[in-house]
């Protein structure tokens, strides 16, 4: 339904660095739903970069500024991902994005909607990523 918001094209992609060496990327995202929900109700996350593929049990969530892993989210109900507010997914891609030239870029949220309250799957938003143009452009 929102999808076509999750993805700001205006947000740079960054590299997470530690001890001089990128461990990974950080990519912000909103929620692809016309309401805030509680972090028990985002069920799965999937990330492709090129032809990488990064799910759930490998990446963060980080909302308000707090990291948490997907499997403790279940039990979280006092913390919101609200509508409009971007989180980040952590990504462990080692190296970072390339330096020159596109990336191709596609990320999944699953949550849970209150009126399904069936697993909805993945709902997804694409972007090619220049991390050269201008410090790093979506399109």
């Amino acid at each position: 339904m929102y999808e076509k918001f999750m993805l700001d094209p205006e947000d740079k992609i960054e590299n997470v660095v530690n001890n001089g060496v990128i461990e990974g990327i950080k990519i912000k995202v909103r929620i692809p739903y016309y309401r805030g929900v509680m972090l028990c109700l985002v069920k799965d996350a999937e990330v492709r970069i090129g032809n990488q593929v990064f799910t759930s049990d490998q990446m963060k969530f980080i909302v308000g500024g707090e990291e948490y892993y997907f499997d403790d989210m279940a039990t979280i109900t006092s913390v919101r991902w609200e509508f409009g507010e971007k989180a980040e997914l952590y990504v462990p891609l080692t190296n970072g994005l390339p330096e020159y030239g596109p990336t191709d870029i596609a990320v999944g949220i699953a949550i849970l909607v209150s009126y399904n309250p069936g697993f909805n799957g993945l709902t997804w938003a694409h972007m090619s990523y220049d991390r050269s143009a201008s410090g790093g452009i979506c399109r």
